[in-house]
């Protein structure tokens, strides 16, 4: 309808008035000082519901853009610039584990040691992945929690540097914890505070997948299942000592861009075991993007749509009051034949332009109010009326409407009112 409308009653009047000569007008004009009321009023409410249309669109596009521009503004617990991530994939169907730990062992340690290379670690699931794992556990000393299970992620031992996770307290993981050593944990923000609150828990013991553990330390809160969802409690273990399983997803910090060391990379998995290779390679930035990839979709469609129609509202403003001057132009002589200013014209076309229009931006609120409900599951950090967001866009339309109101009102003001006086 709002395509319809603004081709309608937008550019066809547009470009027939854009070649009327206002003068000439007088010249032809018969006795009538203006359309037919019914004429006018349809064109009123054309233009009414035009700019009802394109106002809702516009508050809809708006929240839109506004809950984006709040969702990266998350933090999403880590530091993904000049991360590298790559798949290891084995040709082999399934490598025996100990054969499996040891060339992992080996390969952390080749690209620790590479020239641009920070760190590097492997995990089972990465950060944004949208998936989770959780085990049961048991605190010593406590009740059992309910629910007694929650996210447990085993990572090696530079995982919270190659991620860039914050160290609240303790310590993370080393290359001193093996399977030799006492088995250890570490857990997220979200985990103390719901169990333990305001006690201290570095040294208390947490036994999950069977085995007891000390806890060593406290780290940020990381989003793995996406942007807008509360981080969950974590815990976390060494990969040596859980089960000797280590994740797949090669995470390397690296001191420049990161996609220059793909290559190197790829190298040396397969000098290390031909038997291995890198797949999927990219970047953590990548990935994050990625996460929010349908949300940015729906964004810039929205704003796609939102933009032609707040075009064609000024295009179909535009016409429609061009098309009123068009046949005004007698009326409008006459009057600044008998003392009518430049000004008064100018103020009669506008006040009679965004008369209409203000009428649209009015029931434009009141549909937008009810139209963006369903918006709401789309929505982070604002609200379906969100005040910024409503004055903003009728603020904005309001603006192109004066525009688009002001160019035929200065034409008016053309009118030779001597013209006007020999013909009438």
């Amino acid at each position: 309808m709002s395509v319809l409308t603004g081709i309608a009653f937008g550019l066809t009047p547009a470009l027939k008035t854009s070649k009327v000569n206002l003068n000439e007008s007088l010249k032809e004009g018969g006795g009538s000082m203006s359309p037919g009321r019914s004429g006018r009023h349809m064109q009123d409410l054309l233009v009414i519901a035009e700019v009802m249309l394109s106002m809702t669109l516009l508050i809809g596009a708006g929240l839109l853009i506004h809950s984006f521009l709040r969702l990266w503004q998350v933090d999403p617990g880590f530091r993904p610039n000049g991360v590298l991530i790559s798949n290891v994939v084995s040709a082999k169907p399934q490598p025996p584990a100990s054969q499996w730990v040891t060339f992992v062992q080996q390969l952390l340690a080749r690209l620790a040691a590479l020239p641009g290379v920070a760190s590097a670690a492997l995990t089972e699931m990465l950060p944004l992945s949208g998936g989770d794992m959780t085990y049961p556990f048991q605190i010593e000393g406590h009740a059992q929690p309910e629910p007694n299970e929650e996210a447990f992620r085993r990572v090696s031992a530079d995982y919270f540097s190659a991620m860039g996770i914050r160290l609240i307290k303790g310590r993370c993981f080393d290359n001193h914890d093996s399977e030799n050593t006492p088995k250890v944990a570490v857990v997220n923000l979200a985990m103390a505070r719901k169990y333990w609150g305001s006690q201290e828990l570095l040294g208390s013991r947490i036994k999950t997948a069977g085995e007891w553990r000390t806890i060593v330390g406290i780290v940020g809160n990381v989003r793995h299942s996406n942007l807008e969802k509360e981080p969950n409690p974590e815990i976390y273990v060494p990969s040596i000592q859980a089960v000797k399983s280590f994740g797949s997803t090669l995470i390397v910090r690296t001191t420049g861009e990161p996609l220059s060391m793909a290559e190197t990379v790829k190298r040396e998995i397969t000098a290390l075991d031909p038997n291995y290779f890198a797949d999927d390679i990219r970047t953590m930035k990548k990935v994050l993007s990625n996460s929010e990839a349908e949300r940015q979709l729906v964004v810039l469609l929205m704003t796609f749509f939102a933009a032609l129609a707040l075009i064609l509202a000024a295009t179909g403003i535009f016409g429609v009051i061009s098309y009123s001057v068009s046949r005004r132009t007698r009326e409008i002589g006459i009057r600044m034949a008998l003392g009518a200013q430049r000004s008064d014209v100018v103020r009669l076309v506008l006040r009679e332009g965004l008369t209409v229009v203000g009428c649209g931006i009015t029931l434009g609120l009141g549909a937008a109010l009810v139209v963006t409900r369903f918006l709401s599951s789309q929505l982070f950090g604002v609200t379906t009326t969100d005040p910024i967001t409503f004055v903003a866009i009728a603020l904005l339309l309001a603006a192109v409407a004066l525009v688009a109101c002001y160019i035929p009102a200065r034409w008016a003001t053309k009118v030779d009112p001597l013209v006007a006086l020999r013909y009438e």
